[in-house]
C-alpha cells in the first residue's frame, strides 16, 4: 500500500488532539480511505446537497 503525508493547519492540529480517541480513529479511517480513493461516491456531493447547502433558511 502506498503512503500518504497529511498536513494539518495549527487549528486544525488542536482540534483533532481535542476529539475524543474514538472520534480521531474514524477520521483517520476516513483519510486512509480517501487517500486510496479521492473520487468516491461518499467524498462527492450530490446536487441535492450542494441545493440543500445554499438553501435559504425556512
Amino acid at each position: 500500500m502506498s503512503e500518504c503525508r497529511v498536513l494539518f493547519t495549527v487549528e486544525a492540529r488542536a482540534a483533532y488532539d481535542g476529539l475524543p480517541s474514538e472520534r480521531r480513529a474514524h477520521l483517520d479511517k476516513a483519510v486512509r480511505i480517501l487517500a486510496r480513493d479521492p473520487f468516491r461516491k461518499a467524498a462527492t456531493w450530490s446536487s441535492s446537497c450542494r441545493r440543500s447547502s445554499t438553501s435559504s433558511p425556512a
